[in-house]
Order: structure tokens, then sequence, then C-alpha cells
């Protein structure tokens, strides 16, 4: 697999673990993450679900802490899905 479907591969690992430690209602609105140098972002689909996820961060930065160590901060961004 080339370096860019590995990267695609890892986004999607990375999103189904985001998305397994929120509730359904809230994993349903993550519409991708994005790994930069220590920072997580997650997307969000409108800025309303985006303000819940904000709310979740703390949590999922002990998370991150323990199965994810290269992220040391979780940004959340509004990125509605496409399509």
């Amino acid at each position: 697999m080339g370096r860019l479907g590995e990267q695609a591969a890892h986004r999607q690992r990375l999103r189904e673990w985001l998305q397994g430690r929120l509730p359904a209602e809230l994993a349903a609105q993550v519409t991708g993450v994005a790994a930069h140098a220590d920072e997580l972002v997650i997307l969000a689909s409108s800025a309303a679900w985006g303000v819940r996820l904000r709310y979740a961060a703390p949590d999922l930065r002990e998370a991150l802490g323990r199965e994810h160590p290269e992220f040391a901060r979780v940004t959340v961004r509004v990125a509605p899905q496409t399509g």
C-alpha cells in the first residue's frame, strides 16, 4: 500500500477508535479525523455538534494519553459531510 493509502487507513482507524468512545448519537456526527504532528483534529458535521464534541474532548484527551500518546491536543472543527 502506498503512503496515501497508509495515511487513509490510519485516519480510518483513528476515526473508528474515536467513535467507539463516544455516545452513538455523537459518534454519528464525526465526519472525519486528521492527525497533525501532536494534534488530533476531529471534524464535526455542524457547529452545534462541534460544541458537543468539544465538551467531550477532556475525556477523549485522557483516553488518547493512554492509547495514542503521540497526540497532546484535541481540536474540533466543523466539516459537514459531503455527498
